[in-house]
Formats: structure tokens, sequence, C-alpha cells
């Protein structure tokens, strides 16, 4: 029986770990998605500044 309860929470343990590096994962890609966004609105917002000075 105690034996049964080591697997279980070994079991769990794993699964946490598994969902703690999805969670980094996906921190991860967002925030390089916010950052290429931002990239892209100051290279747009700069084309369409200089434009509107030509």
């Amino acid at each position: 029986m105690n034996t049964h309860t080591d697997t279980r929470s070994v079991a769990y343990i794993d699964t946490f770990a598994i969902e703690q590096q999805a969670h980094q994962m996906r921190a991860e890609a967002a925030r390089e998605m916010v950052l290429a966004f931002g990239k892209w609105l100051r290279r747009r917002f700069a084309a369409s500044h200089a434009s509107k000075l030509a």
C-alpha cells in the first residue's frame, strides 16, 4: 500500500514538471511574439512617419 502511494506521488511530480516545462515554453513563445510585434509596429510607424515627412 505504501509503494502504491509512492508511485502515485512520483507520477504526480512528473506530471507537474511537464506542466511547468510546457508553461515555460508557452511563456517564451508569447514573449517572442510580443517582441516581434513591437519591432513590426516600430518599423511600420517609422515608415509611415517618414512618408508623411517626405
